[in-house]
Formats: C-alpha cells, structure tokens, sequence
C-alpha cells in the first residue's frame, strides 16, 4: 500500500484544495495545513519537488478561480490577523474570540513546516508588529491579559518557535522582545500550557 501511495505521488505536480464558504481560509482552519500542507510535504518527500499548490475557489459560483496558496494565506492574514479593525472586534469578543487569533498564528507555523515557500518573513515581522509591539495601540496585551492571555502567550510561544526552527531570521532585537513580553504573560498569568512551552 505504502509503495502504491508513493507511486501515485510520482506522477503529481499540483495540489489543489477546494473552498466554497466564508467560514474557514487557510490560516483559520488547521485542517487546510494538515491535509494541503500534508500532501505537499508527502509529494516532496517521495519525489524531490516541490509541487504547485492551490486553492480551487468556488464561494462565488458566478466568477470561480484559482488561487495560489501563499496568496490565499497572505489575503487571510492582511483580512484578518492584521487587520486593526478585525482585531478590535475580536478583542471585544473575549477568550473565544482571541483563541481564533492565536489558531492563525500557529496555522501558520503548521504552514511553514509543510510548505515554507508559502510563508513569508513579513508575516513573522507583521505578527510581532502588532501583537508584540502593539503597533495599533490597541492595548493588546491588557486586552488580551484581562479576557485570554493564553492566547498571547500561545503567539509568543509560536513565534519563538518559528524563529528556533529557522523558519523566521527574527533579529535579536526582535527575540530579546518577544521573550520578554511571553515572560512577563507567564509571570503575571501563570503558564499556558502552550504545546511551545
């Protein structure tokens, strides 16, 4: 079965995922990473190439198209997890809300391990603006700390990790700063339990 699954793969050139709703994207949903992201890898594994992935986009029926996979996680990201007013909102809506910010952002380190090529320094960079720096001054660290700082502390634990595997050149500069703002979440609040931890 094994040696059957490996020759189908020898043939594969492209891996496209279908979506046809709103309601997950490719950072929003760990699946898309795990699946995608895995038949990616799997294809890499067994032939050597980095094969072409895509989203085959069907959420309007009257105009489908197909979009590229880095395109789909950036779109998601600048919508989303950068997006001042999307992040208010999900400030507002308390722990629930935050977990989703805190999901994209390990999404996109499951999206790094499966296919690096899909994921671009800036959005490590942009991350630590906003979240660490708080770039916005939308007090994201008191918001978070009052409602979920499991949920900072899980983007911290992240990004640090994304540096150790070298999948980010973060500076030291911008290391020294996220230890410390992950630090002072785990002294005030006490550990998460983040699977980076």
């Amino acid at each position: 079965l094994k040696e059957a699954f490996a020759a189908a793969l020898t043939r594969t050139d492209v891996v496209v995922q279908p979506r046809q709703n709103n309601t997950w994207g490719a950072l929003s949903l760990d699946h898309v990473y795990e699946f995608m992201g895995g038949m990616d890898l799997a294809v890499r594994r067994v032939t050597g190439k980095d094969p072409e992935a895509y989203f085959s986009d069907y959420r309007n029926r009257n105009n489908y198209r197909v979009q590229d996979s880095k395109e789909a996680i950036a779109v998601e990201a600048r919508t989303k997890l950068f997006n001042k007013a999307y992040i208010q909102e999900q400030l507002k809506g308390g722990a629930n809300a935050t977990d989703g910010l805190a999901e994209m952002a390990r999404n996109a380190y499951g999206w790094n391990v499966m296919k690096p090529k899909a994921i671009d320094k800036q959005l490590w960079d942009e991350m630590y603006d906003v979240y660490v720096k708080d770039k916005y001054q939308l007090g994201i660290h008191e918001q978070m700390g009052k409602t979920n700082p499991a949920a900072l502390q899980e983007m911290t634990a992240t990004m640090m990790e994304t540096a150790r595997k070298g999948y980010w050149k973060a500076s030291p500069e911008q290391l020294r700063e996220i230890a410390r703002v992950h630090t002072e979440l785990v002294s005030k609040y006490g550990p998460s339990g983040s699977s980076f931890e």
